[in-house]
C-alpha cells in the first residue's frame, strides 16, 4: 500500500472529528534537535510522553535521537487505529484523551513533546506542567500566532500564566496530509505559519519576552508528510 492509499484508507469522518494532521518527520527532527541544543538537561532523558501521539512520529524521532538511553516512552492517543503504529516506538500506549489519562498523573517527565489539536493546546499546557520533572521541557508544535490575542485559538492568557522561553519559527509552508481531499483534489500546503514553542520548567519565562529563533529552511520535500513511521 502506498502512502496515498494508506491515508485515504482511513475513515475521513474520524479524521475530521479528531482534527487529524500528520507532522512531517524532518520537521519533528529539526524541532527536537534544536530543543536539545537549547536545553542541556535534554542531553539525557529518562521519561518521555507524547499526549497527542497520532501515528507516532515524535516517538520515532525520540528513539533515534536518544538511542542508548534507558528511556520510558509513553503515548496517549484516542484513535485506536493508530495503536499499531504507536507500539513500534513506545513502551506504553494509552487509547485515551490526555485529559482522561490517569496513568500519567505523576509521570515526572523529562520531555513532553507533541503536535496538539490546536483548539486544545492551552489545556494541554496546563495539563503538562504538573507532569514535568523540576527540569522538564515542554515542546509543542503549533501556529506562530499563539499568544497574540485573546481569541481562543491564540489564547494570550495561557502565555501570561505559562510564558514560553522560546519560539522557533519554521521556514516555508508545511504539508500535513497526502492523498485527496473531499473534493477529489490533492491536499495542498498549509497557508498558516508554524513554530515550535518551548517551556523549560527550570527556567521560567517572562511574559512577552520569549526568544524568537528562525530555524534553517528545510527542503520543500522535507516539509511534506509522506508516510506513517514504520510504514515507509
Amino acid at each position: 500500500m502506498n502512502d496515498t492509499q494508506q491515508i485515504n484508507s482511513m475513515d475521513r469522518e474520524r479524521q475530521k472529528s479528531y482534527a487529524v494532521d500528520y507532522t512531517p518527520r524532518p520537521v519533528v527532527m529539526q524541532g527536537l534537535r534544536m530543543a536539545r541544543s537549547l536545553c542541556p538537561q535534554l542531553s539525557a532523558i529518562r521519561r518521555f510522553a507524547d499526549p497527542s501521539a497520532g501515528a507516532g512520529v515524535f516517538g520515532s524521532v525520540v528513539r533515534e535521537l536518544w538511542p542508548y538511553q534507558t528511556l520510558l516512552s509513553v503515548a496517549v492517543e484516542p484513535r485506536v487505529e493508530e495503536r499499531v503504529h504507536l507500539d513500534r516506538h513506545h513502551d506504553a500506549v494509552y487509547v485515551d484523551t490526555f485529559q482522561a489519562c490517569a496513568e500519567l498523573e505523576d509521570f515526572d517527565a523529562d520531555l513532553i513533546a507533541t503536535n496538539p489539536k490546536f483548539g486544545l493546546w492551552p489545556e494541554l499546557v496546563r495539563w503538562a506542567w504538573p507532569r514535568l520533572s523540576n527540569r522538564g521541557v515542554l515542546l509543542l508544535y503549533g501556529l506562530s500566532t499563539w499568544g497574540h490575542s485573546r481569541e481562543p485559538s491564540e489564547s494570550s492568557g495561557t502565555f501570561e500564566t505559562y510564558p514560553p522561553l522560546y519560539q522557533m519559527r519554521i521556514g516555508g509552508r508545511v504539508r500535513h496530509r497526502v492523498g485527496l481531499n473531499d473534493k477529489g483534489k490533492p491536499f495542498g500546503t498549509d497557508s498558516r505559519k508554524y513554530s515550535w514553542w518551548l517551556w523549560d520548567k527550570s527556567r521560567p519565562g517572562t511574559v512577552g519576552r520569549h526568544t524568537t529563533i528562525d530555524l534553517p529552511q528545510l527542503h520543500p520535500n522535507e516539509l511534506r508528510f509522506t508516510a506513517i513511521p514504520g510504514t515507509e
